[in-house]
């Protein structure tokens, strides 16, 4: 079924200028920058879905997808997405330079507003057959926690940055990783991880924060202001990378908490 309202907004515009040849279905998730495939069970697109609740955008590096977001943002649409990844696919990488960066989409999706979205993946990669995952560059993370107030689950792939602490009240899960295979975008500052533990997430559970990286250099110290109750609904905290006195203070911690 068409659905003439959709096809009027910006975003559906531009996807329809994007190519839906570019695009496949998957019950409701909308793969942008992956095309029908039956082996992977990815059905043609004859009309895009409404209500869009699940936009998966897996070309992300490039400049026609950070356009798309733009659309996004101007659009009925960005009310309706509940589940959204900003990442790439083997596909996409098949080829292509090992650093792969993102951060222009994601700066385009951090000026918008979302409303519904509760589950959002920043710099993964869709595996499309047996293998590992290459990440790359996320870029500044900082406004996604304002353009998303009710988001749920963040997962983060890569190298991201924060500029300074935020509050958010509903985020319940955070996980970040940020190499697979030594295809990454470096690894992530001393002062992103300060600002990171210093914001104030209420109902925050679970946390794990696989900082490993083949150019890493840093012992991450964890902030003072993590130890005073930004996070008090924590049930699971993971770290790595710790220089020895954070990672005793954490040890710690947790034990008199009770945390995983």
């Amino acid at each position: 079924m068409i659905f003439s309202r959709f096809f009027k907004t910006p975003f559906a515009r531009a996807l329809e200028d994007y190519g839906r040849e570019r695009c496949s279905l998957t019950g409701e998730d909308l793969w942008i920058g992956l095309g029908p495939n039956p082996e992977y069970r990815r059905e043609p697109v004859r009309a895009f879905p409404h209500p869009a609740k699940s936009l998966l955008f897996v070309a992300a590096p490039d400049a026609d997808q950070a356009s798309l977001i733009d659309a996004l943002t101007k659009s009925r649409e960005a009310g309706e997405v509940t589940t959204m990844m900003i990442g790439t696919s083997h596909d996409y990488a098949n080829g292509r330079p090992k650093s792969l960066d993102m951060s222009a989409t994601v700066s385009r999706l951090a000026k918008g507003h979302f409303p519904a979205l509760e589950n959002l993946s920043l710099g993964d990669m869709e595996q499309l057959f047996n293998g590992h995952r290459g990440f790359g560059r996320i870029g500044d993370i900082t406004g996604i926690f304002n353009a998303a107030p009710n988001l749920k689950d963040l997962s983060l792939h890569g190298q991201f940055s924060m500029s300074r602490s935020v509050r958010h009240d509903t985020l319940a899960d955070l996980s970040a990783w940020l190499d697979e295979i030594g295809v990454s975008g470096g690894p992530v500052s001393q002062e992103t991880i300060t600002h990171l533990l210093s914001s104030s997430f209420p109902k925050l559970k679970e946390a794990d924060l696989d900082l490993e990286e083949g150019d890493r250099e840093i012992d991450y110290v964890i902030p003072d202001a993590f130890f005073e109750g930004g996070m008090p609904a924590l049930t699971g905290f993971g770290m790595n990378c710790l220089a020895p006195g954070s990672a005793q203070r954490l040890a710690e911690w947790k034990a008199g908490r009770k945390i995983k």
